[in-house]
């Protein structure tokens, strides 16, 4: 059973539609990881935290915590350095659930104009 040109048309619209919001909303996540992260007052903030697991604490046994290695927040770098590689990921696998829902959509209407012939009633055998 073939779909409709328009039922296509929607499925590709729709498609379109939900990438484009996806990559849109991963470009405002990056601006905004970048502008608050990436300020001097918050790379001063993360050089001082860094700074701060690399040294024992005083009088103390030290904790075991591994030191921060970055001088840079890891949010920063995967979102700047990184961005292409999330944005494909995201891509394929929504990609991938929008391809899912629209097989499980069309299959379950698919049955919809099929009639498998009378259908035996109550007490009767096949």
């Amino acid at each position: 059973m073939s779909r409709s040109p328009i039922a296509i048309f929607c499925a590709v619209a729709i498609y379109l539609a939900v990438m484009a919001l996806m990559v849109w909303g991963l470009r405002v996540a990056q601006q905004r990881v970048i502008e608050t992260l990436g300020s001097e007052k918050a790379l001063a903030e993360w050089r001082a935290f860094a700074e701060e697991t690399r040294r024992p604490p005083p009088g103390q046994q030290p904790v075991l915590r591994r030191p921060v290695k970055s001088d840079e927040p890891p949010s920063l770098v995967l979102m700047r350095d990184h961005f292409i590689a999330i944005l494909a990921t995201s891509l394929l696998i929504g990609s991938f659930v929008y391809a899912f829902l629209l097989f499980l959509l069309w299959g379950t209407t698919r049955g919809a104009g099929l009639e498998s012939g009378p259908r035996p009633g109550p007490g009767e055998s096949c």
